[in-house]
């Protein structure tokens, strides 16, 4: 019984630790929400985490483990905005593909 009381609660902190990275990364699309530059002169494009099952050496479940950070490949937002230096001929200017919303 100590066993599996103990199996329980590492699989629980492996799931709450994964949960915390998730939410670091929500944190990071919020704050990037209105970024019409990144490293690639690019809008940011939002980022999510793929998690997969975590095994022990006898193959049973072990918790949750994060398998990469995957990037969201949705289309990105135009939003008209004449006069921002980032603005097309037209006035629109591209924006990241990131929903303050749909983050939280």
């Amino acid at each position: 019984m100590p066993n599996s009381l103990f199996s329980a609660t590492s699989i629980s902190a492996t799931g709450m630790s994964a949960e915390r990275q998730r939410m670091e990364l929500v944190a990071h699309n919020i704050a990037n929400a209105r970024t019409t530059h990144s490293t690639d002169d690019q809008p940011y494009r939002r980022k999510h985490l793929v998690f997969g099952t975590a095994s022990d050496a006898e193959g049973q479940m072990a918790g949750v483990k994060i398998l990469g950070v995957g990037t969201d490949s949705s289309d990105y937002q135009r939003v008209y905005m004449q006069g921002h230096p980032d603005a097309d001929a037209d006035g629109f200017v591209t924006m990241p593909n990131v929903s303050v919303p749909g983050e939280m």
